[in-house]
Order: structure tokens, then C-alpha cells, then sequence
């Protein structure tokens, strides 16, 4: 297993969690905060393809970048759940 292996799986992961929140804030029509939680996504994304890119030199960034996706998508993630559904 190479050093940026867990990170990998890790955003990949994260990413996905991301894309399915984001969806779901959409499917409660929350379409401001769906376009706010895709931005992270996609930033996450790019964290993760920047790894791939530059190995093990990225980790410490692509680690950060996971500290605080995660920080951020779990404070989406309550606000959706604090939020009534819209049409």
C-alpha cells in the first residue's frame, strides 16, 4: 500500500459523502446550499487528484484538506437536518 493510499480513499470518500449531500439539499430545495456543498466537492475533488499528481509531497495539504471538508460537510449536513423541506 503506498503512503497516500488511506488519504486517497479518504477523499474519495469524502467527495462522494458530498455529492449525496448535496443532492439531498437540492432534493429539499435548497439550491443555494447545494451549489455551496458541490463547490466543496469539487474542491475536495481536486485536492484528491492533486495528490494522484503529486504523491506523497501533497499529503500534508490533501490531510488538511480532509480535516476541513469533513469540519465543514458535518456542518451542512446539521443545518439540512435543522431545515424544513422547501418547494
Amino acid at each position: 500500500m503506498s503512503l497516500t493510499a488511506p488519504a486517497l480513499n479518504a477523499l474519495s470518500e469524502l467527495v462522494d459523502d458530498a455529492r449525496t449531500t448535496a443532492d439531498r439539499a437540492a432534493g429539499m430545495g435548497l439550491a443555494q446550499t447545494c451549489r455551496r456543498i458541490e463547490s466543496l466537492a469539487l474542491d475536495l475533488d481536486a485536492a484528491r487528484t492533486r495528490l494522484v499528481e503529486d504523491g506523497p509531497d501533497y499529503l500534508d495539504a490533501a490531510w488538511a484538506f480532509l480535516d476541513a471538508g469533513r469540519l465543514i460537510l458535518a456542518q451542512y449536513r446539521i443545518q439540512l437536518a435543522q431545515e424544513p423541506a422547501r418547494a
